[in-house]
């Protein structure tokens, strides 16, 4: 019996027309005496049931996952899902890495530019400010993903693998580095629009809080380690843009297949490093 019915009033508009029509109940047609109008009078209400435990359990599925096929379907084989992607033990090595190469190297650029060829104190709105605060979101989105090619074949042993078109073809209107133009080809040009929109957030943030918490007027290794501290904030939402960038099934097959796997690990190094370097453009 069905889980759930629901009674829908249809009107015949004859005996004739209700005899004619066929009445079923769970696959079943009933018999001629048992339908409605089938002894000879006149139905003008008929009541079918309709069995709506497919329907309902449909849309508990649609309630649980709104966008089915989109963010955690089940991947084939080979590919993997967005989700997959940014969960994945490498992207958390890749974001760990790059703020902890965020802080080293941002450090000793720092304070040799604001602590050693010139010293502060600085103005909030000084170009030593302004600068780094302006210039940063694009240095770290060209330095921060331009090795992790290098890594690819052995990154799908930690989860990284390519992500089907069909899986970021939504995404793409809000982040269109993840759709299929020909220009995403080059990784400079998704790395550097993966900066710009990075910045729409972290300009405001940074000239907010330069202004207001560190300043007005900031002392010289207030400049230094606020600089730093900048650029350790911007590596995760850059490496995850950039790195899922990199995972778009056209984008991640072309990086893929211009690396070694020459038997001499230095040599192989070597060689995928090149090939990561020829990917700029």
């Amino acid at each position: 019996m069905p889980s759930r019915t629901a009674g829908t009033e249809l009107t015949a508009a004859s005996t004739s027309d209700a005899r004619d029509c066929a009445v079923f109940v769970d696959g079943e047609e009933l018999p001629s005496t048992s339908k409605p109008g089938g002894d000879g009078t006149a139905a003008s209400n008929i009541y079918i049931e309709v069995d709506l435990s497919t329907q309902a359990a449909e849309t508990a599925a649609r309630r649980r996952d709104p966008f089915p096929g989109q963010l955690d379907a089940a991947p084939t084989a080979g590919y993997t899902t967005v989700r997959g992607v940014l969960s994945s033990r490498y992207m958390l090595s890749q974001v760990l890495f790059n703020m902890v190469g965020s802080a080293t190297g941002p450090l000793l650029c720092f304070y040799l530019l604001f602590g050693v060829i010139s010293t502060g104190p600085y103005s909030w709105d000084a170009p030593e400010v302004i600068g780094p605060i302006l210039g940063s979101p694009f240095f770290a989105s060209f330095l921060c993903p331009l090795l992790a090619p290098a890594g690819l074949p052995e990154a799908t042993a930690w989860g990284f693998a390519k992500v089907p078109l069909t899986a970021t073809a939504r995404y793409a209107r809000l982040f269109p580095f993840l759709g299929t133009h020909p220009a995403w080809r080059h990784s400079l040009l998704r790395h550097m629009l993966v900066g710009a929109q990075v910045s729409v957030l972290a300009w405001p943030t940074a000239l907010l809080f330069a202004r207001f918490v560190l300043g007005p007027t900031l002392s010289t290794w207030t400049q230094i380690l606020g600089g730093v501290g900048y650029c350790v904030l911007l590596a995760p939402p850059i490496t995850l843009l950039a790195l899922l960038s990199l995972a778009v099934e056209p984008h991640y097959a072309r990086a893929v297949d211009g690396l070694s796997f020459d038997p001499s690990p230095c040599r192989r190094l070597w060689l995928r490093v090149g090939w990561c370097l020829r990917l700029i453009w």
